[in-house]
Formats: structure tokens, sequence, C-alpha cells
């Protein structure tokens, strides 16, 4: 029924590799490990804990564009994806909703935007590796866990290239 569609939900940094169900919209999280892909999350907040982000700063930003990159990713390998699908504002169709985390105003702009910008992005026809976008989201994690460095060992490129994660 749903084999031309991928849908978006709300997620949070943290739970985004995780195969359990969220809440509220995140209820699909378990579909982002389907092959293919038939739902992305979105990073709203670092955790459940935190809530939504608060400040659009660069790992902010990178965290959503990781998001973002995996859409597109994901709309190039399976050209059968005709819909997107979004969780919207009660108020404002062409928003985001956001219920259980609250991020301020400017995360949320952000974000619109970047969901409006997603048939622009895929017209490129260009888009990041798997393994580039894993590997960002463990550059963040690692600046979160103070571990700000900007290599990785031997060791520790293999334990990230044989991550258990959602994109495909």
């Amino acid at each position: 029924m749903y084999k031309d569609c991928l849908f978006l939900y709300n997620d949070n940094f943290e739970d985004r590799n995780r195969r359990h169900a969220g809440g509220g919209s995140a209820k699909i999280r378990p579909f982002a490990f389907d092959n293919p892909c038939r739902a992305i999350g979105i990073s709203t907040g670092w955790s459940i804990q935190s809530g939504g982000f608060q400040i659009l700063d660069e790992n902010v930003k990178q965290a959503i564009w990781c998001c973002f990159e995996h859409i597109n990713l994901t709309l190039m390998l399976n050209p059968n994806i005709r819909q997107v699908f979004f969780s919207c504002d009660s108020n404002d169709s062409d928003k985001l909703g956001f219920n259980l985390f609250s991020p301020c105003l400017c995360v949320a702009n952000y974000i619109n935007r970047k969901i409006h910008e997603i048939p622009k992005r895929l017209l490129k026809n260009i888009a990041i590796s798997k393994q580039a976008i894993v590997l960002c989201e463990d550059m963040i994690l690692r600046k979160r866990q103070g571990k700000d460095k900007s290599g990785w060992n031997a060791l520790e490129l293999q334990k990230v290239k044989r991550q258990k994660v959602r994109i495909q």
C-alpha cells in the first residue's frame, strides 16, 4: 500500500539507531530498518532527557544535515519512492509538527526549510555515501562526549564501519 512512500518522523539524535518504537511520530522508527527504508527520523533534539534543540549551532545543524543526507540517499537509491510524508503542524500543513519535543523557533524553521528543499536537493543527483553519513554522526557524538579529535585509529574505524545503523 505504501510502496512508493517515505515517512519522516521526529526523532532524537541518541535514539536514531535504535530499533524500538519511540513516542509520538517516532512510533514508526522500526520501519527505518526496512529494506528499502520506509521511515527516516529527523533529529529535533539530542535525547529524551534534554528535549528539543534550543539553539541552532553547528553541532545541531550537522545532526539535522545528516538526517537530510540520509533522506536524499534513500530517495536516490529508491526511485520508486514518489511521496514523502511528515507529521505536520496542526495550524500549518507546510510545517513539521512538534509534540513531545519542542525545538526553538530557529531550529524549527531550519528543519522546515530543509524539508522543502528535498526535491531541489534530489535534482542535483548527488548523494554522499552511507559510510560518510555514519562517520559524520560519529564525529557529532564524539564532540558531545568530549572526544573532539579529528581522526580515528584503525580499531575505532572498524567499529564505526560495523555499526548496525538504519542507513541501508
